[in-house]
């Protein structure tokens, strides 16, 4: 698995890119809201395949997207992030600010608990680095930094649960939000930054398990028996006519033929609404069942989406 769903800013217009002889794809430069008033914007290029034309007429420099469904991947190489495809949708700066990665691979390396850049424990937090390969498919993989962090008196320590519990090669599932620090390298002489995966959530994949039991029900049903207590005994089939349905299918102005010798009985409504119009308004309803034999209009969808 590989989706992330984040706010994210143009802060260029897009740009044509050949991925091959034939094949084109639009890439534009956005940033990511930083998490904190402490973290940087996490800057990143997205990749769009689909309706580029329109796309390129849509966005640029200062378009808010809401990029929904995407692919994450690190180029190693160029010390780079990049997302790509998914479903982009243009919002303003009111729209609440989303940042979630999903992720499914394996351990590259376990937590070096006696390494100080890799695992820290101090008086108020705990901190782990580690990094996970995903799948890209092609025997091409992407490695992404990850980090835990946990208060000292936290009830579950998602930093110690990691250090203990995944060595390298184990089967991961990771929910977390691309956070970016910054700094000044003083030996280089210059403001540095590094985009890794700030942890939410983390899942273990199951240890094999050989003399694995079978789990038996508490209660059999005979192969050739029905279940009685299943909706009653009743079939979809012979919901078809109930009085419920049919009251839903009879056109308007309409009466049911089993309805026909039944007279109308007025539907009860509490206070304060005015009683005496509401008897007399009785011809739109079932006469048992007090429901509409029309459904309403269904409400406007106002989704921006």
């Amino acid at each position: 698995m590989n989706q992330v769903f984040v706010c994210a800013q143009a802060v260029e217009n897009p740009t044509e890119i050949y991925l091959d002889s034939s094949r084109t794809a639009l890439k534009v430069k956005v940033q990511l809201p930083p998490l904190s008033a402490s973290k940087r914007p996490t800057e990143l290029y997205y990749h769009i395949y689909k309706d580029q034309s329109r796309w390129r007429s849509l966005i640029t420099s200062g378009t808010c997207l809401f990029i929904h469904g995407a692919k994450l991947q690190h180029d190693l190489d160029a010390q780079e992030h990049s997302i790509h495809g998914g479903n982009p949708a243009i919002v303003d700066d009111s729209f609440p600010i989303y940042n979630t990665v999903l992720l499914t691979g394996r351990m590259a390396k376990p937590v070096d608990q006696n390494n100080s850049k890799s695992y820290v424990v101090t008086d108020q937090y705990i901190i782990a680095n580690t990094s996970i390969t995903v799948s890209r498919g092609n025997q091409q993989a992407d490695l992404f930094n990850l980090c835990a962090i946990n208060k000292a008196d936290d009830r579950f320590k998602l930093a110690e649960f990691l250090a203990n519990t995944a060595p390298k090669g184990t089967g991961i599932t990771i929910r977390g939000q691309l956070v970016t620090s910054g700094w000044f390298d003083h030996d280089k002489k210059q403001d540095r930054t590094r985009t890794n995966i700030q942890l939410q959530q983390v899942t273990l994949a199951p240890k094999s398990n050989t003399t694995a039991t079978t789990i038996k029900p508490a209660t059999t049903i005979n192969s050739d028996s029905q279940p009685k207590t299943l909706w009653g005994g009743r079939t979809a089939e012979s919901m078809a006519e109930s009085p419920h349905q049919a009251a839903i299918a009879t056109p308007k102005g309409q009466v049911l033929e089993s309805q026909q010798a039944a007279p109308a009985k007025p539907m009860a409504i509490a206070e304060p609404w005015d009683v005496s119009s509401a008897l007399d308004d009785t011809s739109h309803f079932h006469s048992d069942l007090n429901v509409p034999q029309t459904l309403p209009p269904l409400p406007t969808d106002n989704d921006p989406f």
